[in-house]
């Protein structure tokens, strides 16, 4: 992508690279870690035409709620609240698909 001078790095994020959460922290260090990498790529690709977006969903219904058990958990979302996987895949889409002056840094989902 540096070559051509465009492209597009999209890193998904979560909820969790910029809030953290009790009982999560292999998860949360992971996704913070994440944001800091694509902090990193921001400066290093800056003025060679490759744009660097993080997508930062919020609670996401997928089968990783499994075990956890939202619904019966106080302080969780709901599942029938959660965003659902085409939400996100749509949001990506979007960033995906801007033109090549249009730099999308960071975008944050949330359930409403």
């Amino acid at each position: 992508m540096r070559a051509r001078g465009r492209g597009r790095l999209i890193n998904l994020g979560s909820i969790s690279d910029h809030h953290p959460y009790p009982e999560n922290a292999a998860y949360s260090a992971a996704k913070y870690g994440l944001r800091g990498l694509h902090e990193v790529l921001r400066e290093e690709y800056r003025g060679s035409g490759v744009l660097c977006s993080l997508v930062s969903p919020g609670p996401t219904d997928t089968a990783a709620w499994d075990p956890v058990d939202p619904d019966h958990r106080e302080g969780f979302t709901p599942r029938a609240r959660m965003l659902r996987p085409e939400d996100v895949a749509e949001a990506v889409l979007w960033v995906a698909s801007r033109p090549a002056h249009v730099d999308v840094d960071w975008l944050r989902l949330g359930p409403a």
